[in-house]
């Protein structure tokens, strides 16, 4: 099976737990002429690093909003779609917040993106597709994501074109409960060395079953 381990950091309202959550299916929310769809997409592009190297002069990233299934109640994280290289990549950051905390105030809640080509971005999260409608396209009545589903929703018109190198921050900050969920990715130029003098690999050995022959 196909999947992808996510261990965020999940703030509650007293503790932080950090659980390790398979995922198995991604899927990326895209308009539709009535309402919206959802398209699966390959979970192998999902990570939570935020360093991209790319060859070319320029990154694309759209900022997304992710509704993550987990045992005790939908996750909501934030980080990007990157698209570098022609290969896309879905940044999810390590942090998260419970979505039965945030389901009360989503107008205090704002996705805020800097860095880049344009100025700063600020988009309400209840501008988005509703988290309610999200749940029940997977089946009527249902309130929360389905078990190992990720679904990337996007922030129409805060797609951006970076120069590499850069930096893009991605926000998501809660007004009412004081605060702020960020992703910050670090673009890094796969033409540049980051070494004057690029040392030879180090020669070791791990773990043996048997007598290993060395070549020195």
């Amino acid at each position: 099976m196909t999947h992808y381990l996510y261990k965020p950091h999940v703030h509650g309202p007293e503790f932080i737990t950090t659980p390790d959550i398979l995922v198995d299916r991604l899927f990326r929310l895209r308009p539709a002429d009535q309402g919206f769809d959802l398209v699966p997409a390959s979970v192998q592009g999902v990570n939570t690093l935020p360093e991209v190297q790319c060859a070319e002069s320029s990154v694309t990233i759209t900022p997304a909003v992710f509704l993550i299934a987990a045992g005790a109640g939908t996750l909501v994280s934030v980080g990007a779609e990157v698209l570098a290289d022609e290969v896309r990549s879905i940044r999810v950051a390590r942090f998260a917040w419970r979505l039965k905390y945030l389901i009360d105030h989503l107008d205090k809640i704002n996705l805020l993106v800097s860095g880049g080509e344009g100025n700063s971005t600020e988009i309400l999260m209840n501008a988005l597709p509703a988290p309610a409608d999200i749940t029940n396209y997977f089946g009527d009545g249902l309130n929360e994501v389905p078990r190992g589903i990720i679904v990337s929703v996007t922030a129409p018109g805060t797609m951006r074109q970076s120069q590499v190198p850069g930096t893009v921050s991605i926000k998501l900050t809660d007004g009412h409960k004081k605060r702020t969920m960020e992703h910050r990715l670090n673009l890094h130029d796969a033409n540049s060395d980051c070494w004057e003098t690029r040392p030879q690999p180090r020669y070791t050995v791990g773990p043996q079953t048997a007598e290993v022959q060395h070549f020195v």
